[in-house]
């Protein structure tokens, strides 16, 4: 092991214990964070889950497919190929109720390559959607996590219409 993972790894062994003891001295901090403790939390993570899924609908489906499906790639760059958050997005009607998932997937560079860039790893968000309602599936982020990050899923989805309408892109992260 070389001097700099040796130092990565005592760094990371310091601020776990940190951690620990945090939650140790400070039992509130266990508390875990729902929905119903943080309403207008909750209110704009379904806001902006109905927005993205409006603005895929949108975009439509494919010709020959029955489905929804749109990939977006998540990041500061308007070229996609310097993007390292790639998101699929799938919208399918099962009955009066649509399903959709978001598949986000984290990329790292090649070693040998850093143009190539392979899969770090994978969240999901599964949902159904009925008219105004929404019931999550399955959920790999905490609310704060959605709301953090879900506004940059919805700018990616709507810079990839924009470019499809042969409009400017809009890098700067929009109000919700």
């Amino acid at each position: 092991m070389g001097p700099k993972i040796k130092f990565l790894t005592l760094r990371l062994a310091a601020i776990a214990g940190i951690v620990f003891f945090a939650f140790l001295f400070c039992p509130s901090a266990l508390d875990s964070v729902t929905f119903e403790e943080m309403p207008s939390s909750k209110e704009k993570a379904l806001k902006i889950i109905k927005e993205i899924y409006r603005e895929v609908k949108q975009l439509g489906r494919y010709a020959g497919e029955e489905f929804i499906k749109r990939e977006f790639f998540v990041g500061e760059d308007d070229d996609d190929t310097n993007k390292d958050i790639h998101v699929i997005i799938l919208i399918q009607e099962i009955s009066a109720k649509e399903r959709m998932v978001i598949e986000v997937t984290y990329m790292e560079r090649t070693r040998t390559n850093p143009i190539i860039r392979i899969a770090k790893s994978s969240r999901i968000i599964i949902c159904v959607i009925e008219g105004e309602k929404i019931e999550f599936i399955k959920n790999d982020y905490d609310i704060i996590e959605m709301n953090s990050f879900l506004p940059e899923i919805l700018r990616a989805v709507q810079n990839k219409k924009r470019i499809l309408k042969g409009e400017s892109l809009n890098l700067e992260p929009e109000a919700i």
